[in-house]
């Protein structure tokens, strides 16, 4: 072998392929093809397979999304519908037509389209209170008290309401009892506090109804112008007087009655004995004429 012959082969230079031939471009046609074929034969198999889930899935995924939107639209023009009939209900009461606000109060109240539900009962019974149909009112709290779909404060405004007006109606330990929770944590635990010393005091117990009187006095959270009705009940409940009665419902369903108004049978038992009228000074003499 001559020199020549042993010189080796120039080597392809790098970072160019070499050109593939017309065979090799159509193998790979061909490969392509049948890649092709396979994944279509694969999701034809898929979705004979799976098809009709994935159909039922979107159907059931449309459905619900139609009628959750219809649900909100049908609620909003509800929501409406019950506001109207409320104020309706108001303005019927405020024209003395009764019966057509009782009616429509009642209407409100069985939509349980909160709070307007709640509403409704409190201000029915105010105004059957207003015109004497106290056992009237007296159920309307009852029912609020025991809604559960009534917001707390609601239901705790309607124990207290339906306590204060059947403190002369029902028995005092049973009213006391249903009363007892409000008194640790409420919105109305002062209302409520306040309510349980009298509840003692019917009881004979006015040892305790003092207590409670006094710990409300004391207490920088009573509002003002409650403390002060307290020192004046305590001091009247330590000195054993006992209210006869509850006066005459108010006008405003809520407002408690105040310390006069509970003691006026006691104050009348007591009159105070009439004072003196002091004499009207004489009205002096004429001169004499010289």
């Amino acid at each position: 072998m001559t020199e020549k012959d042993a010189t080796p082969a120039p080597e392809p230079k790098k970072g160019k392929k070499p050109e593939k031939s017309e065979g090799d471009a159509e193998l790979d046609g061909l490969m392509s093809e049948i890649e092709s074929d396979l994944r279509e034969d694969e999701l034809k198999r898929i979705w004979k397979q799976y098809g009709s889930t994935f159909i039922t899935v979107a159907v059931v995924f449309m459905v619900a999304v139609a009628a959750y939107e219809g649900w909100r639209a049908y609620e909003s023009r509800e929501h409406a519908r019950v506001a109207v009939l409320y104020d309706q209900a108001i303005v019927a009461a405020s024209e003395e037509k009764l019966d057509e606000a009782k009616a429509k109060f009642s209407e409100v109240a069985k939509t349980e389209d909160q709070p307007y539900a709640s509403l409704a009962r409190l201000t029915d019974a105010g105004l059957r209170i207003e015109h004497n149909d106290v056992e009237g009112a007296i159920d309307l709290y009852t029912a609020l008290a025991a809604d559960a779909k009534a917001d707390v404060m609601f239901r705790d405004m309607a124990v207290v309401l339906k306590v204060l007006h059947s403190v002369d109606r029902a028995d005092a330990k049973a009213l006391e009892t249903e009363l007892a929770p409000l008194t640790k944590d409420s919105t109305f635990k002062h209302s409520a506090i306040e309510l349980t010393a009298l509840l003692a005091a019917k009881q004979g117990d006015t040892a305790r109804a003092a207590t409670l009187a006094q710990s409300l006095a004391d207490d920088t959270t009573t509002p003002q112008a409650m403390r002060g009705r307290a020192q004046e009940l305590a001091a009247l409940y330590k000195a054993g007087v006992v209210p006869a009665t509850l006066p005459p419902p108010p006008v405003n369903a809520g407002k408690a009655p105040s310390v006069m108004e509970l003691v006026a049978p006691a104050a009348e038992a007591e009159p105070e004995p009439a004072r003196p009228t002091p004499a009207k000074p004489s009205a002096p003499a004429a001169p004499a004429k010289q």
